[in-house]
């Protein structure tokens, strides 16, 4: 409305998060600013109108076709600059947003492709490439001051190829992704093997706030290089995995360490203890690629499974994914960076994200959880089958009468929300003098062998763990004993029980009578004797 613009939103084979057709024939709008289209052939899709968190970039102008974007950071002078694998070096315009390839006076040297690794260096932006070499940038001239290619200028010295640097106590590292770990000599300009690191496949070097460097490996764990008598001296640590692919120190001085298909894990450089982030089941299972952590003691998990986000005070992940804006749900190696207004930048494999972390803090909106499904025994039951449960559909029945062989039975359940990438949790409770149960994200009550007796399942849902304040869902659970437990066949035991005791006593009582009778007549005859 405001420039006259239309949008097209449709079908396409190539687009996961696309129209599923074309042939619109109803629309609804409802109260979260979503959009319901009911199509011909494909069903209902909804199309939410709220506004995005997340805007993504690529280096703008003719010819360009860059999408992977592989190193980001910001040099002295405030500049953000940008690396990509399948294009060159490029800067971002952050007034007028936009990417734009890096107009650097190179000398009469190629420019840099395939970039590697970004570290800023004083005045200085080294830039490495995958078949280039290393190039030294003035950041003030906007001129190349030096370009190597080679570890040393000798004739065996090899071609550079790193993918990962960082600086240290004014020392330079470089990590080689099968060749281990370099030392920069400014003087004779060589690069010098660590030994000890000799052959080990590097991903990612980071430098923390107590003067050392640490390693991540393809297979070898993780590895921490710190000075000892005045020379650095690099060690495998007892970090418990060995495929690491990202690390960095937070704000509580506990190191996060990326894996692959592990997850994050935490590790405690005094104790040298490993834990696993299980907060999040889904996360615990992915590949870690990225981490940076924002002002508000946020984790940023860049992953091939989208972007999670970890409250290091409250516990809590919450996922996006192609469907809250992201451009791609792989999110590369190492590409990640904390702006100077606390924003945060990402690289994916389609273009540049970037986003406000404020954006995404926990809702305080109340929410309505419903019952709206039901298994017995594992099999679904509906509204008149021949189980004879559910009169009408779930979400409104109050009373469930169970015989004692559906005792094992689960209530799914939702909330009629659809905010963009935030973590729904529930809790439950079967009675309410009982504990509440919290799940993240959960959507089913699994209740196995349930004992006999009447139960109140209580139901809350929350965008907040510490806040409930929303409605609940009840239901009214009854699981009947079996007949031999029934009340009717307690109350013939008990009547059985009464009625043998009366008989036994009757019996016994004839039977003391009939004694009595012949001792009488016993005592009557010694007396006639």
């Amino acid at each position: 409305m405001k420039n006259g613009q239309v949008t097209g939103i449709r079908e396409s084979r190539t687009e996961m998060n696309s129209l599923s057709g074309n042939a619109v024939h109803s629309l609804y709008l409802d109260d979260e600013k979503g959009v319901w289209a009911g199509t011909y052939f494909g069903g209902m899709n909804r199309i939410s109108l709220s506004p995005q968190n997340f805007s993504v970039y690529k280096p703008e102008g003719e010819g360009f076709d860059v999408n992977v974007v592989r190193e980001i950071c910001t040099d002295n002078q405030g500049n953000l600059w940008v690396g990509a694998e399948d294009g060159g070096l490029y800067l971002f315009d952050r007034e007028k947003e936009k990417l734009q390839s890096a107009n650097i006076s190179w000398g009469g040297n190629p420019p840099p492709f395939n970039v590697q690794a970004l570290m800023p260096v004083g005045d200085e932006l080294w830039v490495s490439s995958m078949m280039n070499g290393i190039y030294m940038i003035d950041t003030r001239t906007m001129q190349l001051k030096k370009r190597l290619t080679k570890t040393n200028k000798t004739s065996v010295g090899m071609a550079i190829g790193f993918n990962s640097m960082c600086e240290q106590d004014s020392t330079i590292f470089l990590s080689s992704a099968g060749n281990g770990i370099y030392i920069y000599n400014e003087e004779d300009e060589s690069f010098n093997l660590m030994s000890e690191t000799a052959g080990i496949y590097t991903h990612h070097l980071y430098p923390d706030r107590h003067g050392n460097v640490w390693l991540t490996t393809f297979d070898k764990g993780l590895w921490k290089i710190q000075k000892k008598q005045g020379k650095w001296m690099a060690e495998q640590t007892p970090f418990s995995y060995k495929s690491t692919t990202v690390v960095i120190e937070d704000s509580w001085g506990y190191y996060w360490v990326g894996t692959d298909l592990h997850g994050a894990m935490c590790y405690n450089d005094k104790t040298g203890n490993t834990e696993q982030l299980m907060a999040s089941e889904r996360l615990s299972h992915q590949s870690v690629n990225t981490i940076v952590e924002d002002r508000h003691h946020r984790l940023w998990f860049g992953t091939f499974d989208g972007l999670y986000s970890y409250n290091l005070e409250k516990k809590v992940v919450n996922r996006s994914g192609i469907q809250n804006g992201l451009p791609s749900e792989y999110l590369n190696y190492s590409a990640g960076c904390l702006d100077k207004d606390g924003s945060v930048y990402m690289g994916t494999y389609k273009g540049l994200l970037h986003f406000d972390p404020t954006a995404f803090f926990l809702s305080r909106e109340r929410l309505t959880p419903y019952f709206i499904a039901l298994e017995v025994n594992g099999t679904p039951v509906l509204p008149g089958d021949s189980t004879h449960l559910l009169d009408e559909t779930l979400f409104l029945t109050k009373e469930l009468n169970l015989k004692h062989d559906q005792n094992t039975f689960s209530l799914t359940y939702a909330v009629g929300s659809y905010r963009n990438g935030t973590v729904v949790w529930y809790r439950y409770r079967l009675n309410p003098d009982e504990p509440w149960v919290m799940t993240d994200n959960a959507q089913t009550i699994q209740l196995t062998n349930l004992s006999t007796g009447k139960y109140k399942i209580t139901l809350q849902a929350s965008y907040n763990p510490d806040v409930w304040e929303g409605s609940t869902a009840s239901i009214y659970v009854t699981v009947a004993p079996p007949a031999w437990l029934s009340p009717g066949a307690i109350l013939s035991y008990v009547m059985g029980i009464v009625l043998t005791v009366v008989f036994a006593m009757s019996i016994i009582n004839q039977g003391g009578k009939k004694f009595t009778r012949l001792r009488e007549k016993k005592r009557r005859a010694m007396q006639a004797s």
